[in-house]
């Protein structure tokens, strides 16, 4: 008896939760459930491209160094070559460029980022920007030239050895990106009480004016014990949501291109490695 009264003195008990927190934590866990059926919505578009697929079919293979095959729009499935050109600059800023071969070198679309080293002496690869001429495109009767930059892009990472690709997403490019393997980077911000939570939600949804309140779904992450707000996968859902709302609307050559702030995304691991394998299949 005396033992076990000692012991019970020196083992420490959890804190009594008062009625307002056991609230909260079962309204967390709930938000933290929902949070993981949102996310399969992300993950859905992963790859989720026709396009994307139809490059990397066996006729798609370049045939010619320094070329690529885009998309034709005139004859549906059928390649037609491209020509491409890497430059990288002094200063790390690599451009790639894409144009046609025939009639003339009009530019289809341009690719810009930078490459850089880390405190380690690392090599890494940040966000740049991406263009296409709809005007050229069109007069070419290709497509896809978005999905070949970012192809060039990645195939550049590859050979240099870098495994992580960043990207700083508009809101208009958010569907684009993840349907090429781009997943968010996470951005937690504790969260101490639902009041706390829908503050942050509000100034979410404020800075996001072309979204509808009703595409925000908190992504809600536990660690330790603690609850966290990823506020940059919140958006970035969000927008997929209102992207697809806008398209299924018939509002496609409207408004599918909403502003907001933008999102961080990534391409590592599995994505990246999916990534690597399609770009040996087709350039090996």
């Amino acid at each position: 008896m005396r033992i076990s009264f000692l012991k019970s003195l020196f083992t420490k008990r959890p804190p009594k939760l008062s009625p307002y927190e056991i609230q909260f934590k079962k309204d967390m866990t709930e938000l933290v459930q929902k949070s993981q059926e949102a996310l399969q919505e992300l993950s859905r578009e992963s790859f989720n491209s026709e396009t994307l697929r139809t490059l990397f079919m066996p006729e798609f293979k370049p045939k010619n160094p320094n070329c690529v095959m885009a998309v034709s729009t005139s004859t549906p499935g059928k390649p037609v070559e491209v020509s491409y050109k890497i430059c990288h600059k002094n200063d790390g800023v690599v451009t790639i460029d894409l144009y046609t071969q025939k009639p003339e070198n009009a530019l289809l679309g341009q690719k810009l980022y930078l490459i850089d080293t880390d405190a380690e002496g690392k090599m890494i690869m940040k966000s740049g920007d991406m263009t296409s001429n709809e005007e050229a495109c069109k007069a070419a009767g290709v497509k896809g030239i978005g999905i070949l930059e970012r192809m060039l892009q990645i195939k550049d990472a590859i050979e240099k050895g870098i495994e992580k690709i960043p990207c700083y997403s508009r809101a208009k490019a958010t569907l684009f990106h993840l349907k090429t393997g781009f997943t968010p980077v996470q951005e937690l911000t504790q969260v101490d009480s639902l009041y706390e939570l829908d503050k942050v939600m509000e100034k979410l949804q404020k800075g996001a004016y072309d979204t509808f309140s009703r595409t925000f779904t908190p992504i809600i992450i536990e660690k330790d014990e603690k609850y966290f707000l990823d506020e940059n996968t919140t958006l970035c859902l969000a927008y997929l949501r209102q992207i697809k709302e806008n398209y299924a609307k018939g509002l496609g050559g409207i408004r599918p291109f909403i502003s907001g702030p933008i999102v961080e995304l990534e391409l590592v691991g599995e994505n990246y490695n999916k990534w690597k394998q399609m770009i040996e299949n087709l350039f090996g």
